[in-house]
């Protein structure tokens, strides 16, 4: 599985995928019966998404067609960064608008109170771990299953709120986990710098060399 989001926190998914995209974790719940059948085929964006009226009135409108197609009767939205959590939510918004239902999986409070995605639950991890810590399958399937339990049991008189999912990153509730996620955006933005800089120094021009260029293209 191919993991191109360029995010700092994208470390978690390198190291298991189904951190973000719980593909072996929602097979497994359709083979326990939690849920009746998993979709063949699932929808992924990547990329630092900001023009929210096209991503509601025509990407919306094509993912629902998909879904519509293979028979989906709920949505699980799995927003990742920052800025997912916000495209996310519109493209959950929208999504419903047009009849499909959905829950969103989502780890940034702040940002899934203000979008108001309908049937969301929040899980209190690190930015990168929506479904739960890497390589721990059984504490996954746990929480995607009351993700989409506690979804698809809301009253539509009570959709806007947002459930808190009782699940801890450390057994002993610390939160280290900030400092974790704090240290994967500095050392990323470390290597960042370092790479332009590496670039800047060895930039190479025509200024100044015009005719040792043209002798040597021959042009």
């Amino acid at each position: 599985m191919l993991f191109a989001h360029m995010t700092p926190i994208r470390a978690f998914a390198l190291a298991d995928a189904n951190v973000a995209y719980p593909r072996e974790t929602m097979l497994d719940l359709e083979r326990a019966g939690v849920i009746g059948r998993y979709a063949d085929h699932a929808v992924s964006m990547v990329g630092s998404i900001s023009q929210y009226d096209e991503l509601a009135t025509e990407t919306a409108p094509r993912i629902v067609d998909e879904f519509a197609a293979m028979g989906v009767d709920l949505v699980l939205v799995v927003p990742f960064c920052p800025q997912c959590h916000v495209a996310g939510g519109v493209l959950a918004r929208a999504i419903e608008r047009r009849g499909l239902p959905t829950t969103s999986l989502t780890t940034l409070h702040r940002a899934a109170s203000a979008v108001k995605a309908p049937r969301a639950t929040f899980l209190d991890f690190p930015l990168g771990c929506p479904c739960g810590r890497p390589r721990e399958a059984e504490q996954q399937r746990a929480i995607v299953r009351a993700a989409v339990e506690t979804g698809a049991a809301v009253d539509p008189a009570d959709e806007w709120s947002l459930r808190r999912l009782p699940f801890q990153w450390a057994a002993d509730g610390g939160r280290d986990r900030e400092a974790l996620v704090t240290d994967l955006y500095r050392v990323d933005n470390e290597i960042r710098g370092s790479v332009r800089a590496n670039l800047n120094a060895h930039v190479m021009t025509l200024e100044g060399q015009e005719k040792e260029f043209t002798i040597r293209c021959a042009c």
